[in-house]
């Protein structure tokens, strides 16, 4: 995946606000802390170990490890409190890949997550506070062939196969705010989710059976802009 335009976009904007705040009077009241947004990207690494193992056993294609997208945080927290409220919304931005020229893998879902915080520090400009949470995540990763198989397979090729489930998802997260300006900061996380997914398979229409719970356990990192009210 490519996402160097998204940090080298995240860098000039994050340039643009430092040279208008510049140019600002000093916050006055930089100790006040409420409820603030983050946008930022995330990403995960996904363990398809066990399901590529036995996919290209039966001739299906694999599963490359990793999966990017995009997540919006709301933190809440009162003046002057160690303790806060977050809830976001992830969105695993479609992505393909070509699997040796004959099938495309792709990726799409989204989730919600809600968590409680604790600052271990707490400064005008800086906080580091760890999160833990659980959500559910909604996650559809499909295999499409993209030539005409059979000439590969006889005369009973793979038509693609699907898996498509909701999941509970217990989260840790750590988490790290800047304050850079009057109005804005960044933001950087690191956590770990745990979720296995079990779902039905599906060759084309049909229901394909033995395929082995998916471990997507993980670990996932993420960097954004916040903005303060």
């Amino acid at each position: 995946m490519h996402y160097k335009p998204f940090f080298l976009l995240l860098v000039f904007i994050a340039v643009a606000f430092g040279s208008l705040e510049a140019r600002q009077k000093p916050d006055k009241d930089s100790t006040k802390i409420v409820m603030n947004s983050y946008f930022g990207f995330i990403f995960r690494t996904i363990d398809f170990g066990a399901y590529n193992a036995q996919a290209l056993a039966l001739g299906y294609p694999s599963f490359p490890n990793e999966l990017g997208g995009f997540t919006l945080n709301f933190r809440t927290q009162k003046e002057g409190k160690r303790l806060s409220g977050l809830s976001s919304f992830s969105f695993f931005s479609p992505f393909t890949t070509s699997n040796n020229g004959v099938f495309t893998s792709s990726f799409r879902g989204f989730g919600f997550h809600f968590a409680l915080g604790y600052d271990l520090i707490q400064t005008a400009k800086v906080r580091l506070y760890p999160t833990v949470g659980v959500g559910v995540v909604y996650l559809v990763l499909q295999n499409s062939p993209n030539t005409n198989l059979a000439t590969l397979y006889g005369g009973n090729p793979p038509r693609g196969n699907q898996l498509a489930s909701w999941q509970a998802n217990p989260m840790v997260q750590l988490n790290a705010d800047w304050k850079i300006g009057k109005k804005w900061g960044l933001n950087a996380a690191a956590g770990y989710s745990i979720p296995d997914f079990t779902a039905t398979w599906r060759n084309g229409a049909a229901k394909v059976d033995g395929f082995p719970t998916l471990n997507l356990n993980g670990i996932y990192s993420q960097i954004g802009m916040v903005f303060y009210p």
